[in-house]
């Protein structure tokens, strides 16, 4: 077996181990940042799935108050096909659409919910009321 040289035998340093603990530290930051960056992600997602679904709510509260004004009564269809690809749906809720009598005038109180899906099970789901005198 060759000899080793004094040289190299009697070397000591912080260098390789102040490396690798250089190294350990950048790959800890760097997951911390990705599972940060991911739930960012995630929520920006959600919030813009919400923003749909109010969006698809007042679609149909604007469907409702025009068959109001236009029939004098409420809509007797409790769907509304919005699903251009987004999957959202709204829906008149059960006695979503009621006739008020006030001061001897007749208003409509209507309630729609919109609908959108965000990922698996889980949807996003807004309710928004209206009172429409036609």
């Amino acid at each position: 077996m060759p000899s080793v040289p004094a040289t190299i035998r009697e070397q000591t340093g912080l260098g390789l181990p102040l490396a690798i603990s250089v190294l350990l530290l950048l790959a800890v930051v760097a997951a911390g940042v990705t599972q940060w960056m991911g739930a960012a992600h995630e929520e920006v997602a959600a919030e813009v799935t919400s923003l749909r679904a109010e969006a698809a709510a007042r679609s149909g509260l604007e469907w409702a108050r025009y068959r109001i004004v236009t029939d004098d009564s409420c809509p007797n269809s409790t769907t509304l096909d919005l699903d251009r690809g987004s999957g959202c749906t709204v829906e008149l809720e059960d006695e979503g659409c009621q006739e008020v009598s006030v001061g001897g005038d007749s208003i409509y109180a209507v309630e729609m919910v919109g609908r959108c899906p965000l990922w698996g099970d889980l949807e996003s789901k807004r309710t928004l009321r209206m009172r429409v005198r036609p």
